[in-house]
């Protein structure tokens, strides 16, 4: 009964420790500029293209990008240069001039030099 018992309660603090690893997901807040409803389906759209990102919401009123991600598959700078290659500027990287161009009207946000 002892060795079931030890057995047992060995078994149940190697499987947490697994769960443990396997929890890899962090969250992460980002500036992103941006004007419309379009900006966001489009830096959305750039940020979950990302390989290990769960889930990214922008608020278009605080221009914040609201990042949920495996940090395991990636990083917030890989999302952000993701973004930035779809045009938008974020806190550390600036967007693609040539798909910023490319950008509907509405979209064009006032850069910072």
């Amino acid at each position: 009964m002892y060795k079931i018992l030890v057995t047992f309660v060995l078994g149940m603090f190697c499987f947490s420790g697994k769960a443990r690893q396997l929890n890899t997901e962090v969250s992460d807040t980002f500036r992103v500029y941006g004007n419309c409803g379009m900006c966001e389906k489009k830096i959305e759209a750039a940020a979950t293209s990302v390989k290990g990102v769960k889930s990214a919401d922008w608020d278009r009123e605080s221009n914040v990008l609201i990042l949920m991600f495996d940090e395991h598959l990636t990083n917030s700078l890989d999302v952000q240069k993701a973004i930035a290659k779809a045009g938008y500027d974020t806190e550390m990287v600036k967007g693609d001039d040539k798909a910023y161009d490319k950008l509907p009207g509405c979209c064009k946000y006032e850069r910072k030099e």
